[in-house]
């Protein structure tokens, strides 16, 4: 068992404490726990001895008992995917070792009990490459770091819906070449919505629903959205206003603007040109 490359367990419905004997797999690379029945630990220093991991999912884990759980992941030098879903983690203690990690490309911490700013990871990460970012559905609260447009300049999906986030959207967003999927739905985001966003070519889905933004959408937030498919942006005062000679770059498959104010041209072109599945909007 010592050469085992690849453990997957998961769903398999084990309940109780995980085994600090996992710790002698040296030759381990890739293992998945999540969605079992009631799995933690007491602690996870028995994963110092795993540096050759690339793929470590734990989620629906309970991993509250242990607070250096940051510390020991940065130590795993060679992962790459790290999801950590539903593990009743509560906090974002900044590690230097985790900083200065530019291996990681997958990161998923939703659904924890993060009660905290978003903290500036990735201030001296330029050299990063983190593709997918979710931590969504927590207490997250505060700006979002502009640092996360500056610096995670390979990143494709970003995902803090459903949190307590504060402040605009940062206009640093727009450096984000590669972004295909942008979701900040259900926070507390104020502010006017940058035009930078107008430039995320490769943008599919994005979500700004449920937050107090102001001023308008116009043209200029969309100039480059060519392959966007899923808008949403209900239940926000924004006002969308575009020209009646206006033709959309993109064609959408799914629009939802509910209690958004509409402009003259009451969607005219959306309604009867480029919607393919559903459209709901409230005038």
């Amino acid at each position: 068992m010592v050469n085992l490359t690849h453990l997957d367990l998961h769903d398999a419905q084990f309940c109780g404490h995980i085994p600090h004997q996992l710790g002698n797999l040296s030759s381990l690379l890739y293992l998945n726990l999540k969605e079992n029945n009631g799995l933690y630990v007491d602690n996870l220093h028995w994963m110092f001895h795993l540096s050759s991991m690339q793929h470590l999912d734990l989620s629906h884990s309970d991993l509250h008992r242990e607070v250096d759980w940051l510390q020991i992941v940065s130590s795993l030098s060679s992962l790459l995917e790290l999801i950590l879903n539903n593990c009743q983690l509560d906090s974002l203690t900044p590690s230097v070792g985790f900083v200065n990690s530019t291996s990681l490309w997958v990161l998923d911490l939703s659904e924890n009990l993060f009660n905290q700013e978003i903290p500036n990871w990735f201030s001296h990460c330029s050299t990063s490459l983190l593709e997918y970012l979710n931590i969504r559905d927590n207490s997250l609260s505060r700006k979002i770091p502009d640092s996360i447009g500056r610096q995670l300049k390979h990143l494709t999906d970003l995902d803090l819906s459903d949190n307590s986030l504060s402040g605009p959207i940062p206009s640093s967003l727009g450096n984000l070449s590669q972004m295909q999927a942008l979701l900040l739905g259900v926070n507390k985001l104020n502010g006017t919505v940058p035009n930078s966003l107008g430039l995320l070519s490769n943008l599919f889905a994005v979500s700004i629903s449920h937050n107090f933004f102001t001023g308008n959408l116009d043209e200029a937030h969309f100039s480059k959205l060519g392959k966007l498919k899923e808008l949403e942006i209900p239940y926000t005062p924004l006002f969308f206003n575009v020209n009646s000679n206006w033709v959309p770059p993109f064609q959408l498959e799914y629009v939802s603007m509910i209690s958004c104010k509409i402009g003259p041209n009451k969607l005219y072109i959306f309604t009867l040109s480029m919607l393919q599945n559903i459209i709901i909007f409230e005038m």
